[in-house]
């Protein structure tokens, strides 16, 4: 039960005032309380410092201002080994102590004095410890510097005094040549995603481009080069931050560009794409910025023309793979809009780009046909299969595995929809395709029986709308 501060001041804290205090005595290495006992006081700080009017009291009571405060002093303890993580009951106090670490540094009071305390060059020491237990507690770290770098301008300032750039880029090496040698598992990727996010967020962070503007002279280029060549071994969400931190680097700095090529890291990105592209939509969301990154000198647009990785990214519509992705909030309309702002900055692509629209068209209505998808009737019922469907039964209803064709209309309505923003974009395919396409798609035969009662026929109006706008 959620109560207010008002009840809670009259119903606890009237006759507890001094409950701040007596928390962070608990948790005084000289008192040797039990280490469950310190995990409740932690948490119970943490709730304390939710409530507006006792974040001072708490921090006088732990003294975050200062280095040999409590809480730093608990802080270097663990960076140190002095809490070897081998017990449940450790893990637990580590991670209360990130819950109230993350709770103080969201808070612009709290933030501002465990800053000046030096928290930030206590967490840079602690990314140079490569101790397998630790990799958790290191990511976690990450990304409380992340909030205090994303939050205050002075925790950048100390993160670089503290050579923060070169630590961290030195980790995210040692993490990828860690997987290289012995292969990935959950936490080296866990950690490999808070460290290349952090980066990411970081060059995202105003006030930051003049510090960061030397990392393209780094080991980095070539630490991304592993990533984007093998992206199934560091998975999807490590492959996008990788990708996006190169798309960074080229638009915060165009010639940059030229760097990187140096490196082979744009030819080598799109070599990857050629032959696959990772099932995520996150991934299909993010190709056509990093498309656009890649292109903007003319050696990078000669590349991109000369390998064409266009089909391969139109292939996600029409593959099976990639139905579930694509399903995921507006993940279509998204990648339809970065392919239009990909081809308003390179009009040269434009032709390209429709004629793998038209391709994959052609290809869903071929799908759509009883050659390419056959439809099944059963007494009383239809039936949507698929060469790996099982055989249907009476007792079988139309379920969502069924719904392969009319999810994959949905995707590339929407896809469209978000790429026919601009009138001349229309004008084009219109002229191209005509809208015979739209009604093609309603004659199918594979169609289910409830496809007006759908999402795909929802997105194939909208689309009509767009397209006769």
């Amino acid at each position: 039960m959620t109560r207010s501060e008002l009840e809670l001041e009259n119903a606890f804290f009237l006759f507890e005032p001094d409950i701040a205090q007596e928390l962070a005595d608990l948790l005084h290495p000289e008192h040797q309380v039990p280490l469950p006992i310190q995990t409740a006081a932690l948490y119970l700080l943490e709730a304390l410092v939710r409530q507006r009017s006792r974040v001072q009291e708490v921090s006088t009571a732990l003294n975050l201002s200062a280095g040999h405060g409590i809480l730093m002093v608990i802080l270097r303890r663990v960076f140190a080994d002095s809490y070897p993580l081998t017990s449940s009951a450790t893990l637990a106090f580590v991670d209360a102590l990130n819950v109230l670490l993350s709770t103080i540094t969201a808070n612009s009071t709290g933030g501002q004095l465990i800053i000046s305390a030096g928290i930030v060059p206590a967490v840079v020491s602690f990314l140079t410890n490569r101790q397998r237990p630790h990799k958790r507690s290191v990511g976690k770290m990450t990304r409380i510097l992340d909030n205090l770098i994303y939050s205050f301008a002075s925790a950048f300032t100390s993160f670089c005094n503290a050579n923060g750039i070169s630590t961290l880029v030195e980790r995210i090496g040692h993490e990828v040549q860690e997987c290289l040698e012995c292969g990935s598992d959950l936490p080296t990727a866990n950690l490999l995603k808070d460290l290349l996010r952090f980066l990411h967020h970081m060059m995202q962070t105003a006030g930051t481009a003049d510090r960061l503007r030397n990392l393209v002279e780094t080991a980095l280029p070539k630490t991304m080069v592993h990533i984007v060549r093998f992206p199934g071994l560091f998975g999807p969400s490590v492959y996008v931050y990788t990708i996006n931190i190169m798309a960074s680097f080229i638009h915060n700095e165009p010639t940059s560009l030229a760097i990187l090529q140096e490196f082979n890291l744009p030819q080598t990105f799109l070599q990857a794409v050629k032959k696959h592209v990772p099932v995520s939509g996150d991934v299909i969301n993010t190709l056509p910025n990093a498309f656009g990154a890649v292109c903007l000198n003319q050696a990078g647009l000669d590349y991109f023309t000369e390998l064409d990785p266009f089909p391969e990214y139109f292939a996600i519509f029409t593959q099976m793979a990639y139905v579930r992705p694509l399903q995921e909030s507006d993940v279509p309309a998204t990648a339809g809009t970065g392919i239009d702002e990909l081809i308003r900055h390179h009009p040269s692509l434009k032709t390209r780009v429709l004629e793998c629209i038209k391709q994959t068209l052609a290809e869903i209505r071929e799908f759509g046909k009883p050659d390419g998808l056959p439809a099944q009737e059963t007494p009383g019922k239809h039936h949507l299969s698929t060469s790996t469907d099982p055989p249907p039964s009476s007792e079988r209803v139309l379920s969502p595995d069924d719904m392969v064709l009319s999810q994959m209309i949905e995707a590339v309505c929407r896809f469209l929809e978000g790429l026919l923003q601009q009138p001349h974009h229309r004008q084009d395919l219109v002229q191209g395709l005509g809208v015979d396409f739209i009604f093609d798609f309603l004659k199918l035969p594979a169609l289910p029986y409830d496809f007006f009662q759908s999402r795909g026929w929802g997105a194939l109006v909208g689309l009509f709308k767009t397209v006769v706008e």
